[in-house]
């Protein structure tokens, strides 16, 4: 009986061990950059199991960083601002039941903090591989 009751307990553990951060509605964030002469966009993805892709590359994201940028994305998910300039920045956040894209300008006035914050944030974990 002890033996049945050991490995259902690892069983779940093993089950349960992934990095989805359940305590957010959000379930990606695309961000990245574009514009300028070329018109060329840089896109970035980071969904909620933890895998950043990138450059035709993929990383794992380490739960605690990636269940702090969740829930920075998570305070973000309904703010408006499109002022996408020549040169823009850009956030998607989607959410299980919408999705939210925030572009701005480097020339943008009242620019929230909270979201140059997150995107240098996201942008940082491209440059750790």
């Amino acid at each position: 009986m002890i033996r049945i009751i050991l490995l259902s307990a690892v069983f779940f553990c093993a089950c349960s061990s992934g990095k989805n951060v359940a305590t957010t509605s959000i379930v990606s964030i695309e961000f990245g950059s574009g514009g300028g002469i070329t018109g060329e966009v840089n896109s970035h993805v980071l969904s909620k199991n933890g895998t950043l892709t990138f450059n035709s590359e993929t990383i794992e994201v380490e739960k605690k960083e990636l269940s702090k940028l969740f829930n920075q994305a998570e305070k973000l998910k309904n703010i408006k601002l499109r002022d996408p300039r020549n040169f823009y920045y850009y956030l998607d956040i989607k959410s299980n039941d919408s999705s939210n894209r925030i572009v701005w300008g480097a020339e943008t006035k009242d620019l929230k903090p909270e979201i140059k914050t997150l995107y240098e944030n996201l942008i940082q974990l491209t440059t750790k591989k």
